[in-house]
């Protein structure tokens, strides 16, 4: 165990494959990604996001504005990925925007008061984030595809699912009623390929970093916190 807390908030997965405990195995992830080396790549991000403004992407010309206004130099720092074999989690890797860098936080005292309070609170460990993560949060996308659901009846979907109101039946029925209008069989379909929206700034560092074997993998990102010593 390290001795300075991290807390990430960010999309990641929680079942990368490993060997032993130093090396990624997992077909899913290009482990010679400079994302994970930390080698200099030979675009900056700044440059690549350009080249898509170019191209008429109109999210990555506002990104790019963005991380100009903020003094950003084109080079991102490499902790817009974690992933740590030796103080952190083997089986996790977490991506956060280039332009929330207030995503990640190292040795702040509150966190290590905090976690120091808890029994086993030095022990590396994932939490869920309740939906999507702020601004991003109340977005759903449909994991076979990525694409953005857009019917507003996946929010009524998900406050059923998080409630308690009425019989387990009565909220069976709703639920099935509910996916049915979003074009789901019933509801054991919906939850199986509706999940939180995984937003583009991070699906471009993925790209653009070659962390992925395949785009289709951020569709399996999840939002989470995670939290480590080093």
């Amino acid at each position: 165990m390290g001795i300075r807390i991290n807390k990430v908030l960010g999309y990641g997965l929680t079942d990368v494959r490993v060997e032993g405990q130093w090396r990624i195995a997992d077909p899913r992830v290009n482990s010679n990604s400079h994302l994970l080396t930390h080698v200099e790549p030979e675009q900056s991000y700044l440059s690549y996001l350009a080249e898509l403004a170019e191209g008429g992407d109109f999210d990555a010309e506002l990104e790019e504005g963005m991380l100009r206004m903020a003094g950003e130099r084109g080079a991102v720092s490499f902790d817009v990925c974690t992933w740590d074999a030796e103080y952190g989690l083997p089986n996790v890797l977490v991506v956060r925007p280039a332009d929330s860098p207030q995503w990640h936080r190292r040795d702040d005292p509150i966190d290590y008061e905090e976690e120091c309070a808890k029994p086993g609170g030095t022990e590396p460990r994932i939490t869920p984030t309740v939906g999507g993560i702020f601004p991003y949060s109340g977005l759903h996308m449909d994991t076979r595809t990525g694409e953005r659901i857009q019917d507003t009846t996946v929010n009524t979907w998900r406050q059923v699912i998080n409630g308690k109101a009425g019989s387990d039946e009565e909220r069976s029925k709703i639920l099935d009623m509910l996916a049915q209008v979003m074009g789901y069989e019933n509801n054991a379909e919906a939850e199986q390929f509706i999940a939180p929206w995984v937003p583009d700034d991070v699906r471009r560092i993925c790209t653009w970093g070659g962390l992925f074997t395949s785009p289709e993998v951020c569709f399996q990102l999840r939002p989470m916190i995670y939290t480590y010593w080093s």
